[in-house]
C-alpha cells in the first residue's frame, strides 16, 4: 500500500503552531510567577500613602516605605469607573462615591463584597475627588444613557473627611470627571520622602486599645478638625445648603430608586479615642475648628482653646446632622461609624496607617456592613432581603 507524504506547509504550519503554543504557555507561566508583569496588575507601597502628600515634613523617615501593603488587578471601563468584579448588563444597585468606593489601593472594593454577599451586580460609579456635585453629575450622564432601568437601589458613600467642603468646592471649580482622564494619570505614585528638607517629627503617634495593642496613628489633619465644629456651624452653613440641593437632584433624577446614604467615618473618628495621653498635647499644639456664620462656608480657623474633651465629644457633631438633615428630606440613612467603632474596640486596624482610607479589612467590613442592612429590607423590595445572607 503507497502512502501519501505529508505536505510541507502542513508540517511547517503544525510546527508553527506548536511553537505559538509553547510560547503562549510559557508567557502564562511567566506572568503566573511574575504577575506584577501582568496589564492591570497593581501595588500599593507604604510611599504611597496619600498623607505623606500634604503632611510629609511632619513624618519622621520611615523605614519601610517601599513595602508592598496590597498587589491586585485593576482596571476601568471606557467611561473610567473600576470594572466590578461581578458584571451585568443591568444593575440592580448602583454605587456611588469618591475613592473610598472607586478604592484605587485595594483588591476589592466594598461594592464588589456587597455584590458578593447579595448576589446581586452592583455598578460603581464612583471616583477619587468626588463629592456631592459630582456624584449628581455622574447619575445624571448615566441615567440619561438608560441606566436606570433595571436599578432599584442607588448607595452614595458620604465621607465626612471632605464631602461638605466638596459641596462648596465643586461649584467654584468643577471636579474633573473619570472619562476626561488618562489611564495613566490613574495611577497612584509614590512620595519621594528624601526630597524632604524641613523635618517636624510630628507623626507617628502611638494609639493603645484595651492597655493590650498598641499601634501607629497618622491623621490627616484636615479631616480631623473637620469634625470640629458646632451642630449649629454644620447645619446652617451653606456647605449643607449645597449638599442637600445636590442630593435632591439627585432623587429628581432617579425618583423610582431607593437612595441610601451611606456615611463613611475618618480615620480620626473611629481612632482619636485610643491616642495615648502623652501625644494629646502634641496634637493640640496645631488645633483648628470648623467654623461658619449662618449662611457661609465652612472655614477651619486657629482653636487654641480646644481641649481634647472637647475634640472627642464633637467627633459626632457632623454625623448627627448629616443624618437629620438627611432623613428629613427622606433618604434612608445607614451609619457606618458605630461598625468600625466596635471592630476597633475589638482591635481591629481599619486604615492605612500613612493614608487616609481604608485597608481591605475596612472593605471587607463595609461591604459586609451594607450588605447586611440591605437585608434589612430598607428598599422595601424583597429582591435584596432574599438575596442576602444575613
Amino acid at each position: 500500500m503507497e502512502t501519501q507524504n505529508t505536505p510541507r506547509w502542513l508540517v511547517s504550519l503544525a510546527l508553527a503552531g506548536g511553537g505559538i503554543g509553547i510560547a503562549g504557555l510559557l508567557i502564562l507561566a511567566f506572568l503566573i510567577a511574575f504577575p506584577q508583569y501582568r496589564p492591570g496588575y497593581s501595588v500599593f507601597t507604604v510611599s504611597m500613602g496619600d498623607i505623606l502628600i500634604e503632611q510629609g515634613k511632619w513624618i519622621k523617615p520611615i523605614p519601610n516605605p517601599n513595602d508592598i501593603l496590597a498587589a491586585y488587578w485593576i482596571a476601568w471601563d471606557d467611561d473610567g469607573f473600576r470594572i466590578s468584579e461581578r458584571q451585568a448588563a443591568q444593575y440592580p444597585i448602583i454605587a456611588l462615591g469618591d475613592s473610598y468606593t472607586e478604592a484605587p489601593n485595594v483588591a476589592r472594593p466594598w461594592t464588589d463584597v456587597l455584590a458578593a454577599a447579595a448576589e446581586q451586580p452592583v455598578r460603581n460609579l464612583a471616583y477619587r475627588g468626588f463629592g456631592p456635585s459630582e456624584y449628581l453629575r455622574v447619575i445624571q450622564r448615566f441615567t440619561d444613557g438608560g441606566m436606570q432601568d433595571g436599578s432599584e437601589a442607588l448607595i452614595v458613600g458620604f465621607f465626612e473627611g471632605n464631602d461638605l467642603s466638596n459641596a462648596v468646592n465643586s461649584r467654584e471649580k468643577p471636579g474633573e470627571m473619570p472619562w476626561e482622564v488618562d489611564l495613566n494619570r490613574r495611577k497612584l505614585i509614590k512620595t519621594d520622602l528624601t526630597q524632604v528638607t524641613e523635618r517636624e517629627d510630628r507623626y507617628p503617634m502611638r494609639g493603645a486599645i484595651n492597655d493590650a495593642l498598641e499601634f501607629d496613628l497618622v491623621f490627616y489633619e484636615n479631616y480631623l478638625w473637620a469634625l470640629n465644629g458646632s451642630t449649629r456651624d454644620y447645619r446652617e452653613s451653606l456647605n449643607m445648603r449645597y449638599t442637600m440641593e445636590d442630593f435632591a437632584g439627585i432623587r429628581a433624577v432617579m425618583p423610582e430608586a431607593c437612595i441610601v446614604v451611606t456615611y463613611f467615618p475618618t480615620k480620626a473618628h473611629i481612632y482619636l479615642p485610643y491616642l495615648q495621653p502623652e501625644y494629646q498635647p502634641i496634637l493640640l499644639q496645631k488645633a483648628q475648628g470648623n467654623q461658619a456664620a449662618p449662611g457661609e462656608k465652612l472655614q477651619l480657623v486657629p482653636a487654641s482653646e480646644t481641649t481634647f474633651d472637647d475634640l472627642l465629644n464633637r467627633l459626632p457633631n457632623m454625623r448627627d446632622v448629616v443624618q437629620e438633615q438627611m432623613e428629613a428630606a427622606g433618604f434612608i440613612f445607614f451609619d457606618l461609624t458605630p461598625v468600625f467603632e466596635a471592630a476597633a474596640a475589638r482591635g481591629e486596624i481599619l486604615y492605612y496607617t500613612y493614608d487616609t482610607h481604608w485597608n481591605q479589612q475596612g472593605h471587607d467590613l463595609a461591604g459586609d456592613a451594607i450588605a447586611r442592612f440591605m437585608a434589612t429590607d430598607p428598599c422595601n423590595t424583597s429582591r435584596f432581603q432574599t438575596a442576602t445572607k444575613p
